[in-house]
């Protein structure tokens, strides 16, 4: 029986058991699992001075339940998971959901955001932490959720 030359560069069986393994790889079929249809994400109506309300999805409508202080929204929407709760605002302010939270006075959105991960001691592009914030904006109880959470300015 003659041995079949394996080395690179020649026909054998190398190149066929390359091309078994690959066929192979494409036709594994994975269990049996049923369709996941995506959940429909949670939306938040903005008003508008001049037109129909704005319908806003993930993080700019977490920021828009901040900024009106609309819990159950901001809680579907931090439920939902569909944004970075430590994403900030824009590219040059570096502040976050909760610093937000620190600059209205949203002492339950805040616990929520650090409830799902917020850096409670983010600084912002002035250096400036979520509980400095809030004392600087005279918010005794958003700063003790944040002391309680271990911020500090």
């Amino acid at each position: 029986m003659a041995k079949a030359d394996l080395s690179p560069g020649t026909t054998g069986l190398r190149p066929f058991i390359l091309l078994v393994f690959v066929l192979l790889s494409a036709c594994r079929s994975e269990p049996d699992r049923p369709a996941q249809v995506p959940a429909k994400p949670v939306t938040v109506q903005a008003g508008t001075i001049d037109g129909p309300p704005d319908k806003l999805t993930g993080f700019d409508a977490m920021v828009h339940s901040v900024i009106v202080n609309n819990k159950t929204a901001a809680r579907d929407l931090l439920d939902e998971g569909s944004f970075d709760v430590n994403k900030t605002l824009d590219a040059t302010s570096g502040w976050t959901l909760l610093h937000l939270a620190a600059q209205y006075d949203r002492p339950e959105i805040g616990g929520m955001l650090l409830q799902h991960g917020a850096k409670i001691n983010a600084r912002n592009a002035g250096g400036r932490t979520p509980l400095g914030i809030a004392l600087s904006h005279q918010h005794p109880q958003m700063a003790e959720v944040l002391r309680k959470a271990g911020g500090t300015e």
